[in-house]
Order: C-alpha cells, then sequence, then structure tokens
C-alpha cells in the first residue's frame, strides 16, 4: 500500500486546480489471499477536469512515474478518455432558471462521466438534469435518490421545455 500511495502522487495532483476530481476506483492484488504479500497490484485512476490542459497535466505526472518504486516495477496506460463537452448556453440557463422558479437550491457542474448528452451535443442543442443522490454517492451500489428529488427534476424538466416552447413561439 506504501507503494500505491507513492504512485498516485496525491500531493502534486491536489495542487493543479481545485476543480480536479481523482479517485481510485478499482483495486486488485494477485494472489488476493490475507497472508500473502501479493506478487502483483494494479489499480486505475480516474481523473477528470473540464481544461483539458489540467488532464495533460495529471498525464505528465504520471509519465513521471519511476519504472521502479520500493524494488517493484511499475507501468501504466492510458485505458480511456474524452473530449470536454460544453452544453448549450442557452439550455443551461433555462434549466437554472427553472430551479430557481421553483426555489430548488442548484449549482452548474461540470459532469465528467460519459453521459450519452457527450455525443449528442454535436447533433441537437443539449443540457443536462441532474438531481441529488442520499450522501451524494452516484454510479454505485449505495446511490439513492429519493421520489422527492426524482420529482423536482421533473418539475425542472417540465419548466425547461415550457421555456424552449415559448422561445419556439417568438421566433416563429
Amino acid at each position: 500500500m506504501l507503494l500505491f500511495a507513492r504512485a498516485r502522487h496525491d500531493d502534486e495532483f491536489d495542487r493543479l486546480d481545485s476543480r480536479l476530481v481523482y479517485t481510485t476506483g478499482k483495486i486488485s492484488a494477485h494472489p488476493n489471499i490475507h497472508t500473502i504479500i501479493p506478487e502483483e497490484v494494479r489499480f486505475t485512476l480516474d481523473a477528470r477536469h473540464q481544461d483539458p490542459t489540467v488532464i495533460r497535466q495529471v498525464l505528465e505526472i504520471i509519465n513521471r512515474i519511476p519504472e521502479e518504486v520500493e524494488k517493484c516495477q511499475v507501468s501504466w496506460k492510458e485505458a480511456w478518455s474524452r473530449k470536454t463537452v460544453r452544453f448549450t448556453p442557452e439550455l443551461v440557463d433555462f434549466v437554472e432558471k427553472s430551479a430557481g422558479d421553483y426555489g430548488y437550491t442548484h449549482m452548474r457542474m461540470f459532469s465528467g462521466p460519459g453521459h450519452d448528452a457527450q455525443y449528442v451535443v454535436d447533433v441537437i442543442p443539449t443540457a443536462m438534469i441532474f438531481v441529488p443522490s442520499l450522501g451524494g454517492h452516484s454510479h454505485c451500489e449505495l446511490e439513492y435518490t429519493p421520489a422527492e428529488n426524482c420529482l423536482k427534476g421533473t418539475n425542472v424538466l417540465l419548466r425547461t421545455l415550457l421555456y424552449i416552447d415559448q422561445q419556439q413561439d417568438l421566433s416563429n
């Protein structure tokens, strides 16, 4: 685990930008037996930021990891990446206005996971509405969103669609 901590370089990542989000999603050891020191440990590092320059800096830090640490061989490969996507500003404004109309707490946020919307935005105007899950858990077994929060998201969606419809009426 010492090697794991040294290989992660959290202190360097933390100095890059306060909006950088990174996590270790998977750790596997072989053999995976509690009484044996593993001969191989693999882990994933997921880093997300809206500015591709910051992601390049993360990769530069990873590239500086030596090939051997504490007599252990170290290697890495990039398993997945995606382009940074900017949603349609007017639609994002409608979503924010709709949440405000209802008096719901809201915030603009950058979403790092690969949602379908990141591909649709190249074809049609696109925005996303997120609703809070209990404890902030997302994309995991602990994720749970109360029906009340889902209803609020539905209200925001409906109001947003009404704003879009109203705008269409004005432009015709």
